[in-house]
């Protein structure tokens, strides 16, 4: 009887033995072969990654390479760690990668915009430590300076913005141009056409609106791509607001060299329709008289800033000049820490007057072939009306 007993007790260790070694077999568990990859330990990092061996160097003996690494110059970037350094720090008891590796990692990720494997290699930091890297560093930025440089702005603020309209762009009582950018995105999972835009890719909508200066003043982020810019506006709480009357804007403001009071209001291009708050050519459907002409020119020159907005960001940050491959909430969150620091660097350069002065020469096409729109009111109409003749009188027009 103990003799069968064993042989019970061995067959079914064996069994044991064989079914675990099967279920090992079937599930090919990955067997790590080191803790940390040989090319990025520490000594690797501090002797050959791009923070120990060309970051350090152009801080402190190149400043324009520096400035070609990070898309800002030297005291902008300290500027900018004293601000979200604090918010980076970590603790482990590993050495933890030091708060600035890791903000001119991001820096140089969104300004070049270089694949994941090429600067995980460049920095000698892991793969997936990088798309750590820029979801933390992007929510930081965007929760630490959008207070500062993105924050809605006071009665008072929006007359200095409109101040800026009227002398660099002669176009008086304007706070800004309002237009919308496709942000290209790979196709989201199960989200059909919702993304898939009019020109034929992926995309979430940003909705922005800047001052003269070409700082953003305003965005709204994350909308369909297959929807309109004007769609995208009226689904806006600042559309809301507005049609409300509660946006804060001032109420009216003279015309220079008149006595003609206006309200203030915003430029944007035929898409949107035409309000009190928001001005837009006219169309020339039916032709237009010489005086409509120069209004359609002084109002496009006014409404490029926007234009050039969107094309500053792109060109000095590069990730946005290709697909970002990132989920949707993480690729949100980038473009709107990249509004932040767009803002940021604008703002430094003009304190130190080191600001690019923006060329905008009045485009060839200004007029928009269609009809008017059927929700432009008579107030509208009127104060357009106005404009048009304040542009051509000798009050305000350009000599």
């Amino acid at each position: 009887m103990l003799v069968l007993f064993n042989i019970i007790l061995i067959s079914y260790q064996w069994m044991r033995l064989l079914y675990l070694l099967d279920k090992l077999l079937k599930k090919k568990e990955f067997i790590r072969r080191w803790h940390v990859k040989p090319h990025i330990t520490n000594m690797m990092r501090d002797t050959h990654g791009a923070y120990e061996a060309l970051f350090l160097y152009f801080a402190n003996c190149h400043e324009e390479e520096f400035y070609k690494m990070c898309r800002m110059n030297v005291r902008t970037f300290q500027k900018l760690h004293n601000l979200v350094g604090p918010r980076l720090q970590k603790k482990s008891r590993r050495r933890p990668l030091s708060t600035e590796l890791r903000l001119a990692l991001y820096l140089n990720y969104l300004g070049h915009g270089d694949s994941n494997f090429s600067t995980a290699n460049f920095f000698r930091v892991g793969r997936s430590t990088v798309y750590g890297i820029i979801h933390e560093v992007s929510r930081v930025i965007w929760d630490v300076l959008s207070p500062i440089y993105l924050n809605w702005k006071s009665e008072e603020e929006w007359k200095i913005v409109a101040e800026g309209f009227r002398v660099k762009w002669d176009f008086p009582n304007c706070v800004g141009a309002l237009d919308g950018k496709e942000i290209r995105i790979k196709a989201p999972p199960h989200s059909g056409s919702l993304y898939f835009n009019y020109k034929r890719f992926y995309s979430f909508k940003l909705m922005a609106i800047c001052d003269a200066f070409l700082r953003f003043t305003w965005i709204d982020i994350g909308d369909y791509g297959s929807l309109s810019d004007a769609s995208s506006f009226r689904n806006s709480s600042l559309y809301q607001a507005l049609e409300e009357h509660d946006a804060g804007l001032p109420r009216e403001n003279i015309l220079p060299r008149t006595n003609i009071s206006l309200p203030f209001f915003f430029v944007g291009d035929p898409i949107f329709a035409l309000k009190t708050y928001l001005m837009k050519p006219y169309p020339r459907a039916n032709g237009l008289t010489n005086e409509q002409h120069v209004f359609n020119n002084r109002l496009s020159r006014a409404r490029q800033c926007i234009e050039v907005s969107f094309g500053r960001i792109c060109s000095k940050f590069q990730i946005l000049e290709d697909r970002l491959d990132f989920k949707v909430d993480t690729s949100v969150e980038i473009v709107k820490a990249i509004i932040c620091l767009h803002n940021l660097i604008i703002t430094e350069e003009m304190n130190a007057m080191e600001y690019d002065e923006p060329v905008i020469n009045a485009p060839n096409v200004v007029d928009f072939e269609g009809e008017e729109d059927m929700e432009a009111n008579d107030d509208a109409v009127r104060q357009r009306e106005i404009l048009r003749e304040y542009f051509t009188s000798g009050e305000g027009q350009i000599l």
